[in-house]
């Protein structure tokens, strides 16, 4: 047995494995070294809620049914636009909202995500309402004050924010008399004669037209001034407009005069930007101009 032959034999095998296993480890090492794409992580959602109210003639009322259209713009990317739409429904621990909507936020949202999601980094960003609209009728925020503006960051994880919109839309009306069907039928008039647009069944001074544009009763006079919505939700932190209707056939705004005289603690009161002080006036038409 040639023994150098078996010596040389056991080098070659033992070279040969090493660089095989050197291979291996180089192999490895570079698929852990190949940079990959940037993923998109999902963060906690951002969520926009509020009331959704039907205004103008035939009084304010909240609306629980409709498709609610909205376009939120990030101030720094204007191309960056997120669109959504959602069926209005009772949502809240007592059904006291029109809508509740999550929209995701991520760090690298893809680009066919983009109208879908908030961009989110260790960067503040600031998205504004561009539009929004219900079942085509225009909506607008309804506390003028409002700014339509939330701020994306990894700080606002899972924030809620409050959005109520106003909207005036048409109903429906068989004899074109400006009353429509429904209110008609409630108050025993007769939705096919657009005569009873111009009766004043009550003889306050007020025809059945007027009486709907005040979200009154037609068979009951208003002869002196009464508070239709009493009820002032203000959230905690937070802003807003005092919006409430008073009736009253023989007095203009201008001449119903209001005061606090009953101040919660931590709430205060301003007219336009001026503190409003207990017992202070100010009349009907601050209200309607949307000064409280």
């Amino acid at each position: 047995m040639n023994h150098n032959y078996i010596v040389l034999n056991m080098l070659m095998r033992i070279t040969l494995r090493l660089t095989a296993v050197r291979y291996f480890l180089i192999t490895c090492v570079t698929v852990i070294l190949l940079p990959s794409p940037v993923a998109a992580f999902d963060e906690l959602p951002l969520v926009v809620y509020g009331k959704v109210v039907k205004v103008g003639e035939g009084g304010t009322y909240q609306l629980f049914s409709g498709t609610l259209h909205l376009e939120i713009v990030n101030t720094n990317n204007p191309e960056h636009v997120i669109r959504f739409a959602q069926e209005l429904r009772m949502v809240g621990s007592n059904g006291e909202f029109s809508y509740r909507r999550e929209i995701n936020q991520q760090t690298a949202p893809a680009a066919d995500e983009l109208s879908t999601s908030f961009t989110v980094s260790s960067t503040p960003a600031t998205y504004v309402l561009k539009s929004a609209s219900l079942d085509g009728y225009p909506a607008s925020l309804l506390d003028p004050g409002q700014v339509g503006e939330l701020v994306a960051s990894f700080a606002n994880r899972g924030k809620e924010f409050r959005f109520d919109f106003k909207v005036d839309i048409s109903l429906l009306d068989s004899d074109q008399d400006g009353l429509p069907d429904w209110w008609e039928e409630q108050n025993r008039l007769d939705p096919l004669s657009p005569d009873d647009a111009v009766a004043d069944s009550d003889g306050d001074g007020w025809n059945n037209l007027r009486e709907f544009a005040q979200a009154t009763d037609p068979n009951t006079a208003n002869s002196s001034p009464v508070v239709q919505e009493s009820k002032l939700v203000v959230m905690a932190g937070g802003r807003a407009g005092v919006h409430f209707s008073i009736v009253d056939a023989n007095t203009s705004p201008e001449d119903l005069r209001l005061a606090v005289d009953a101040p919660v603690a931590g709430l205060d009161w301003y007219s336009g930007d001026a503190p409003l002080d207990s017992g202070q006036p100010f009349t009907y038409s601050d209200i309607l101009a949307g000064r409280i």
